[in-house]
């Protein structure tokens, strides 16, 4: 059963990361670190889904808004 979240799921979010890798070299790198994790890590991907899902971001400008601060 899948848990209802109130703003962006991970997925959403590695998606506006994405988008902003192929102009900014930082989204790249987060990018790159976000998919190895998935693949390799997979305790560790539970705990950085947890925590992007928390943040419950509403639109892209919330998701820069956490990862550069």
């Amino acid at each position: 059963m899948a848990v209802e979240t109130k703003g962006y799921d991970i997925e959403q979010v590695v998606e506006v990361i994405e988008m902003l890798s192929y102009s900014q070299g930082f989204y790249g790198r987060l990018l790159d670190e976000i998919l190895y994790i998935e693949e390799n890590e997979p305790r560790k991907y539970e705990v950085l889904k947890n925590i992007i899902e928390k943040q419950e971001f509403k639109d892209p400008v919330d998701v820069v808004t956490f990862f550069e601060h």
